[in-house]
């Protein structure tokens, strides 16, 4: 089963809501990759236009950036990630109290 289209396929007969579950996670994790670069280039420009003023050299700018926009990243795709799942929940009958 290397032909994900058939995966979806397969599984959208029996998983009603499976496309829209793949859809959603995989935007999810597309936000989280965009978000790491978006705030690691935006913290190591910064520190490049501060650098006069840092208490650090040059040669550690790698370290902040790395640190911080993992853990934006972790955060942006868990939370996105959990709301996929939630949505999942509900649109599945076995998930669902009121069907």
């Amino acid at each position: 089963m290397n032909d994900f289209k058939k995966v979806k396929e397969h599984y959208s007969e029996k998983f009603k809501g499976f496309g829209v579950y793949t859809e959603c996670m995989t935007r999810a994790l597309f936000y989280g990759v965009s978000s790491f670069a978006l705030t690691f280039s935006g913290l190591y420009f910064s520190q490049a236009l501060l650098k006069s003023r840092l208490p650090y050299s040059q040669k550690y700018f790698l370290i902040l950036p790395s640190v911080v926009s993992t853990c934006v990243a972790w955060t942006v795709t868990s939370r996105r990630a959990q709301r996929c799942q939630d949505e999942w929940r509900t649109s599945e009958p076995l998930y669902t109290r009121f069907q």
